[in-house]
């Protein structure tokens, strides 16, 4: 959410935001609290993007990871993929239990 989706709105293959770290994924440092704020503050900003979407941004064809396509085919698969991890989230406080020995 704070990556992917600007990505393919501003149509930068590279876009990372300002501050962001290059190993936020991989790093297991983060708390869960702090990857719950990322979440949260993540959802806001993909609402503010998708609000000011227009048809017209929507149906701009763009060269994407899946290929040329319009923008709104790219957003739709990024979306389906938010969705797919959605379900892994709830494992987050399970697996930091497990991590901890609780």
């Amino acid at each position: 959410m704070h990556i992917f989706f600007p990505k393919v709105v501003k149509g930068k293959k590279d876009y990372k935001p300002e501050g962001w770290p290059d190993d936020y994924i991989e790093n297991a440092r983060y708390s869960l609290e702090k990857i719950k704020r990322d979440l949260k503050t993540g959802k806001a900003k993909l609402m503010k993007i998708l609000d000011k979407l227009t048809p017209q941004n929507l149906a701009q064809e763009m060269d994407w990871f899946p290929g040329m396509k319009p923008k709104k085919a790219h957003l739709m698969l990024d979306i389906s993929e938010i969705y797919r991890h959605e379900g892994q989230i709830p494992a987050i406080p399970g697996d930091e239990k497990r991590i901890q020995g609780t």
